[in-house]
C-alpha cells in the first residue's frame, strides 16, 4: 500500500513539475490554424491606391517608358537578361521582368468574350493587347514600380491585394475613355511582365490610354 502511495505521489510531482516549467518558461501550445494566422498577420502599410497609381506610378511610367518595338528589338538582339537589366524592372529572381512601353495602332477588335477583356491592336510584327478588365490577372503594375517592395508589407495577402487594387485603378482609367471600337486609333502606355521574352502576343496593363483621330 505504501509503495502504491509513493508511486502516486511521485507521478503527481512530475505532472506538477512539468506544469510549472511550461508556465514559467512562457511557452504556449497553439493549434496549426493559430500558427498560420500568426505567420500571416503583419502590419501592412496604409496605401492610398488611387494616389499611388495616378500621382506616382503613371507619371513615372510615362516618363520611363520606351517604344515597344525598341524593347522587343533589344530582347531579340541583346538577349533577355541584358535587355531586362537595361530596360526592365526585376526586383529579384522571384519576380518576372517588367517593361514599360508605349504602343499605338488601329483597333482590330475589342474582345469582351471573357472577363479578361482586351483591346487588340494592329501594330507592328507582334500582336498587341491592352488589358481592360473587368479582370486583369497580372501583377505588372505592382512589380514594375521600383518603389514598391515586398518587405514593406506584412504578408503575402496584403501584397496581392495591392496588385488587385492597382489593376482596378487601370480598369477605371479605361472606363473613363470614350467607347473604343474597331477602326479607332489609340495610344497607350503600360507595363508587360515576362519571365523570358515575348512570343506572339504582347499584353499590356495600361496606365495611360487615349483615342487618337478616331474614324
Amino acid at each position: 500500500m505504501n509503495d502504491r502511495r509513493h508511486v502516486i505521489i511521485r507521478s503527481f510531482g512530475m505532472v506538477l513539475l512539468m506544469s510549472t516549467v511550461v508556465m514559467t518558461s512562457g511557452f504556449k501550445i497553439v493549434s496549426s490554424e493559430e500558427l498560420t494566422k500568426i505567420r500571416n498577420e503583419g502590419s501592412a502599410p496604409e496605401v492610398d491606391t488611387s494616389s499611388l497609381f495616378h500621382d506616382d506610378i503613371a507619371p513615372w511610367a510615362i516618363s520611363s517608358s520606351r517604344e515597344a518595338d525598341e524593347i522587343l528589338s533589344a530582347i531579340d538582339k541583346q538577349g533577355f537578361s541584358e535587355a531586362c537589366q537595361e530596360y526592365g524592372v526585376q526586383k529579384s529572381q522571384a519576380f518576372p521582368c517588367t517593361f514599360w512601353v508605349k504602343v499605338a495602332g488601329t483597333v482590330a477588335a475589342v474582345d469582351t468574350s471573357s472577363r479578361v477583356g482586351k483591346i487588340k491592336l494592329s501594330s507592328g510584327d507582334k500582336n498587341v493587347e491592352i488589358l481592360i478588365g473587368p479582370v486583369i490577372p497580372d501583377t505588372a503594375l505592382r512589380d514594375g514600380y521600383p518603389e514598391i517592395d515586398y518587405s514593406d508589407f506584412g504578408n503575402q495577402d496584403a501584397f496581392a491585394n495591392l496588385s488587385e487594387a492597382l489593376n482596378r485603378e487601370a480598369i477605371s482609367l479605361v472606363d473613363e475613355v470614350e467607347e473604343i471600337t474597331p477602326g479607332d486609333r489609340v495610344s497607350a502606355v503600360g507595363a508587360f511582365s515576362t519571365w523570358g521574352g515575348v512570343e506572339d502576343t504582347l499584353q499590356i496593363v495600361p496606365v495611360e490610354l487615349n483615342r487618337v483621330n478616331a474614324e
